[in-house]
């Protein structure tokens, strides 16, 4: 399938089921207008960023997030000051903003980093939860989040993932073809997938992570892969949860905004898998994480 026939083919099926989802969501949202009061769980923070090609509709995913069975501390949305002015900011978001849902600025963007390296500096010893800026997730999308973190506290959780290979090899299957997890699993080779959500606990990142010259340099537009390479370093696992069979309902969006086709069918992550792997193979083959 080509490129453009798959972003033409997803836009559509994102326009055509949109109405049904908002209107799930607005039934949502009225049915827990009217609740005694959320449940709250301090310590635990969601965090994500867009950019000015969703700035508008991105309400929407908050929305979503202000409407879940269980709430976090709070919940942040990045924005880079060197992408969006103050008054790019709609009023549809600003006025959401409360006890439960802040907007930050950042002076320059770390492009799909915004999301979680801004959080790791600002809320050291929480619980992050990243999470996409155009979807809608369901009610207990958090709620299942949190239950499996509490069943396994050291353990990243996740929604969907992929199997990866941890070798040391000169070749690798493309991308495309790293299995997608069907499962309830829990291992060093699953890696979760942003798009679903990702629980990250305390100290679940290596202290590289952060290294801005580091991840912009080796893999700017694929923060998964880094990602899950820091986690391997600090030796942590991931467990992808078996609760949803499909990807939370899509905003629809311009084309430009994606990063995912372009990574997936350019080889954007086995390009950055490929670097990575060449440069912390010999420290998870120690670890005895990754097999020569």
């Amino acid at each position: 399938m080509s490129e453009i026939r798959l972003r033409l083919e997803t836009q559509i099926s994102e326009i055509v089921q949109f109405p049904a989802v908002l209107f799930e969501l607005r039934t949502r949202q009225r049915r827990l207008k009217n609740r005694p009061g959320p449940r709250i769980n301090e310590g635990l923070i969601v965090s994500l960023t867009t950019m000015p090609s969703r700035i508008k509709r991105v309400h929407l995913t908050i929305e979503s997030l202000l409407a879940q069975t269980t709430l976090p501390q709070q919940i942040i949305l990045y924005l880079a000051k060197d992408k969006l002015l103050a008054g790019d900011i709609p009023r549809n978001l600003t006025r959401l903003c409360g006890p439960r849902f802040e907007i930050r600025i950042e002076e320059k963007t770390l492009e799909s980093y915004d999301k979680i390296i801004p959080a790791m500096r600002d809320f050291p010893g929480h619980t992050i939860v990243t999470c996409d800026d155009d979807k809608i997730y369901p009610g207990d999308w958090l709620h299942q989040l949190i239950v499996a973190a509490e069943e396994e506290p050291d353990t990243i959780i996740c929604h969907f993932a992929r199997e990866i290979p941890l070798y040391s090899s000169d070749t690798y299957v493309e991308y495309r073809a790293w299995p997608k997890v069907a499962v309830d699993i829990k291992g060093f080779n699953i890696m979760p997938i942003g798009v679903g959500g990702i629980l990250y606990p305390p100290n679940s990142l290596h202290e590289d992570c952060s290294l801005e010259h580091m991840f912009l340099g080796i893999a700017p537009h694929a923060d998964d892969i880094w990602l899950k390479f820091m986690s391997l370093r600090a030796g942590i696992c991931v467990r992808r949860i078996d609760i949803y069979d499909e990807h939370p309902p899509s905003i629809p969006s311009h084309w430009s905004s994606r990063l995912s086709i372009s990574n997936i069918y350019r080889e954007g992550n086995l390009t950055v898998y490929k670097k990575l792997m060449a440069l912390y193979a010999d420290e998870l083959i120690q670890m005895d994480i990754v097999k020569k």
